[in-house]
């Protein structure tokens, strides 16, 4: 195999998952870091189509001219594969219409021609070069179950993948010998058994016909090949798996043990991982398990962040700062195993109560502040504090999580100076620019959660960029009374100081001891 055809996957699985955000990423930008690939003609020729495809997709303009401007070498390349484009179908159905449906010789339809409709109407073959469709179509084979037979059996090798020509199936989940549960139902058009085949792993689930059912048969060696001719397959079939992984409480890797932690259930899911609450098998300590999305598993900074997490958080040991223990591969995905934190985010506290206690409300700030100092002084800027990065507890205990985005010598080149990084609504003018940050620009989104905590509404309230720009190049500290009846002057002093726009008056009034002694005068050792 030439040595970038085993990158190009992730750069197309990038490609795809950049575009879907509203980035649109040109191959250029891409192989920035892989000059050698602009030798490689079979490398930049698959790109170029993955591109094409994308602006099909995302209604872009497709420009021959503008491509060969791009790619002056491979002009005569792009311009047959352009001509061939016309002829390729990339999810529309007008090419499949066309397909004959009777042979010639019998009147019976053409298997070729009925397996081809198939593809072209399932995701993710719909996708695929018409040339890929052809060679899955004579290859592969239909085959029927009657009610009650089982297209796969959970345990079983995976050594095939399925799309369900007609008929509904049941996909159920076997928790022990006893106990079962019904986690889904998958109907024409879908398929089966990509998590096995994608993670390398046993079938995760039964699949049980309701009914008669057609389904096609595509063996492992023809996917295998499949991903090998056209490197997007990995991607595509990635988003599926993040589908059907993460996305309800009760899942496929429910009661699963991976490196010695028995799955319970998921805990949540966000951007980058889905949590799970798990089990130590040996002790049946609880923990939580955060699993990377299968489809940002491709995203090689997606990728190096989770791991710059891992890393961060295994060198940090304070009480409020949620400890992770290990990471580990498994399922074709990374794991950190951390606490199991009890209680609920910031975010749902300050949602759900009212009239805040201001004493509690120092309180809080105060362990955060506790928190992000013993940070700061090991060298790390968590860069996205905000409600839902703390958890809080009965007795009004917070936790810091989720240090992501933080920055420190491991790595800086992953939140360098002008990206974009972190929550809009929390961040510092110098992050919401791209500018440098520093440990004040966490102390800014302090100063941002105490305010929002003292009058109940988040300091800036639009819901787009511009507009929160727009607010905080406008907007003015209030007077103490507006606040928060009776605010102390400690409070609206060190509030004042969080939200200066200007990093360099932020705090300047505050020496590291006298930022210590407020901390520890906020906290309460126990709360009544």
């Amino acid at each position: 195999m030439e040595p970038f055809h085993d990158l190009l996957p992730y750069l197309c699985a990038e490609q795809s998952t950049r575009w879907a955000n509203g980035d649109h990423v040109s191959i250029e930008q891409l192989i920035g870091p892989y000059a050698e690939i602009n030798d490689d003609t079979s490398a930049l020729l698959d790109l170029i189509y993955h591109e094409i495809y994308l602006r099909e997709v995302y209604d872009v303009p497709i420009d021959l001219e503008r491509f060969i401007q791009r790619f002056p070498q491979l002009s005569t390349d792009i311009a047959l594969m352009f001509e061939i484009h016309q002829l390729v179908d990339t999810g529309n159905l007008e090419v499949s219409d066309e397909l004959p449906t009777k042979s010639d010789e019998d009147g019976f339809p053409d298997p070729v021609a009925d397996v081809l409709r198939v593809l072209s109407e399932t995701y993710p073959f719909s996708e695929l070069p018409r040339d890929v469709q052809e060679n899955i179509a004579g290859q592969s084979i239909y085959r029927v179950f009657d009610q009650g037979d089982y297209l796969v059996r959970q345990g079983d090798p995976s050594d095939s993948l399925l799309i369900i020509k007609t008929g509904e199936v049941e996909i159920r989940l076997n928790h022990s010998e006893q106990d079962s549960e019904v986690v889904g139902y998958c109907g024409i058009n879908n398929v089966i058994g990509e998590i096995g085949i994608f993670t390398n792993s046993t079938r995760s689930a039964n699949a049980i016909a309701l009914g008669e059912v057609v389904a096609l048969e595509v063996p492992l060696a023809l996917y295998e090949q499949m991903n090998r001719d056209f490197p997007a397959t990995s991607a595509m079939i990635a988003n599926q798996v993040s589908e059907r992984i993460g996305n309800r409480d009760i899942d496929v890797l429910t009661n699963k043990v991976l490196e010695g932690y028995r799955i319970i259930k998921r805990l949540g899911r966000g951007s980058m991982g889905v949590v799970y609450l798990a089990e130590r098998v040996s002790d049946e300590k609880t923990f939580a398990l955060k699993m990377l999305r299968h489809d940002i598993l491709c995203n090689q900074k997606a990728c190096q962040r989770f791991t710059q997490e891992s890393e961060i958080l295994r060198a940090l040991n304070h009480p409020l700062i949620l400890k992770t223990h290990q990471a580990f591969h498994s399922m074709a995905t990374m794991f950190l195993v951390m606490d199991y934190c009890q209680g609920i985010s910031l975010r749902k506290w300050m949602d759900t109560s009212e009239d805040l206690d201001i004493k509690i409300i120092k309180h809080i700030i105060g362990q955060l502040m506790d928190a992000l100092m013993y940070a700061h002084q090991h060298g790390i800027i968590h860069r996205d504090v905000k409600p839902s990065n703390v958890m809080i507890n009965e007795d009004y205990r917070i936790t810091l999580m989720d240090f992501g985005l933080a920055r420190n010598s491991i790595n800086p080149s992953l939140t360098h100076t002008g990206e974009l990084l972190g929550s809009p609504r929390y961040m510092a003018i110098e992050q919401f620019t791209g500018g440098d940050v520093g440990p004040k620009s966490d102390y800014y989104a302090i100063g941002c959660l105490l305010y929002e905590m003292l009058t109940g509404a988040p300091l800036f309230d639009s819901n787009d960029l511009v507009g929160m720009l727009t607010q905080r190049m406008q907007w003015t500290m209030p007077e103490k009374h507006e606040i928060f009846p009776d605010l102390e002057n400690d409070v609206y002093d060190f509030l004042s100081s969080c939200l200066e726009a200007d990093k360099e008056q932020r705090l300047a009034d505050y020496e590291l001891k006298e930022l210590i002694d407020l901390s520890g005068n906020w906290r309460l050792d126990q709360v009544v």
